[in-house]
């Protein structure tokens, strides 16, 4: 092996572990933002049961009330944002890894093929792994892509508070101002998300690649 192959090897190397090391980022960071909904939700429901078994309401509790789903929204926006960009990165780690596996050849011929295509598209000549083919070409959920599905999640649970937070502020405040007033950021953030992550890369995407 030359010079020139063994640099594209060590290239090939260090791309594979950093797409790889941001996956399993993305991974850890997705169960700390689904603990700390969970909690939120959580103290939601007790709120809420406190809530049920009162008859005049005091000022602490309900910004407390009204306060959950709005720390909610807001770190959902931040998962979202955050697994875009590990989206991103994710997908160029990657293309710098399937670069270096299509220069790589010894003698003429290519040596590695790991990440050129998925699993699914891949020729397997071993009886045991080609019953799983069937599975990963036909199914839905087999074909779904697991950064996409994250973000996803975040943008649903996103969804879910900014609905959340007039709802919770009109139940405890009884006043449309103050629904309209703690909804504004928390809904424009919403929007600049399906805006800059979703609609945004669709348009400037083109026709011919597939979404991350």
């Amino acid at each position: 092996m030359n010079d020139r192959e063994q640099l594209l090897l060590e290239q090939w190397k260090m791309a594979s572990q950093l797409h790889q090391h941001m996956d399993n980022m993305a991974w850890r960071r997705a169960s700390y933002f689904v603990a700390v909904n969970g909690v939120l939700l959580s103290f939601l429901g007790v709120v809420v049961a406190e809530f049920s078994f009162s008859y005049r309401y005091p000022i602490f509790l309900g910004s407390v009330f009204v306060a959950i789903p709005f720390f909610g929204a807001l770190i959902s926006w931040v998962w979202a944002v955050v697994q875009r960009r590990t989206q991103l990165y994710y997908g160029y780690r990657l293309a710098q890894a399937q670069q270096a596996e299509k220069a790589l050849t010894v003698d003429g011929e290519r040596v590695l093929t790991l990440l050129e295509k998925t699993l699914n598209e891949q020729e397997l000549d071993d009886p045991y792994l080609k019953r799983f083919k069937p599975y990963l070409s036909e199914s839905w959920i087999g074909k779904v892509r697991i950064h996409a599905l994250a973000f996803t999640m975040a943008v649903v649970l996103a969804t879910v508070w900014v609905v959340l937070l007039p709802l919770v502020s009109w139940y405890t405040f009884r006043s449309a101002w103050v629904c309209v007033l703690v909804s504004l950021l928390p809904a424009f953030l919403w929007l600049w998300l399906v805006w800059d992550a979703c609609l945004l890369p669709r348009m400037k995407r083109p026709n011919d690649q597939a979404d991350d």
